[in-house]
């Protein structure tokens, strides 16, 4: 068989899906490369009643702003999650106070208890600033995961509303 009967073949079975009204794997009501309001959430919607692409494009639309009335949730346009941070102060200070206190106790016992407690107030005022700079970088790393959280929260919760909407008009949604 040369390789124009194959091709010209191949032409011919596909005139005669198409006009069967073979459907085959069609391609997703966004074919034009845009994303629709479900893809746009990360929902991958399937119609269950042959709906036409078009018609999905519609239910999509029209359960977005329903999902967002519904939600109180605009997934283009999140509420900033607030959480409060509360800042570590006063570590140098307690560093310094607990590093004079046994820089003397050490300078007591080596004959000079004045020069300890300078060495021990540097060495803690030194480790209290960095104890407090950690605490402060820890509480701002849970802060940021905690608003992150809330907006998941808040897109799953519409989510939910989209997917009760597009499911009572017979898609099936995951």
């Amino acid at each position: 068989m040369s390789k124009f009967n194959l091709f010209g073949g191949l032409v011919e079975l596909a005139i005669l899906l198409a006009a069967s009204g073979y459907a085959g794997a069609q391609a997703p009501p966004s074919s034009n490369g845009l994303t629709t309001p479900a893809q746009s959430v990360g929902l991958f919607v399937f119609p269950q009643k042959e709906q036409t692409a078009q018609v999905q494009q519609q239910d999509e639309i029209s359960c977005y702003g329903a999902a967002k009335q519904a939600s109180g949730v605009d997934p283009a346009h999140p509420h900033p999650t607030n959480v409060q941070v509360a800042q570590s102060t006063g570590g140098g200070v307690r560093g310094t106070v607990g590093g004079a206190a046994g820089g003397a106790a050490i300078g007591a016992i080596a004959g000079d208890a004045g020069k300890g407690a300078a060495i021990g107030a540097t060495v803690g005022l030194l480790h209290g600033v960095r104890a407090q700079n950690q605490a402060n970088a820890k509480a701002q790393q849970q802060a940021a995961e905690q608003a992150a959280a809330g907006q998941q929260q808040q897109i799953n919760t519409f989510k939910r509303a989209m997917t009760a909407c597009l499911e009572s008009r017979n898609y099936s949604v995951k």
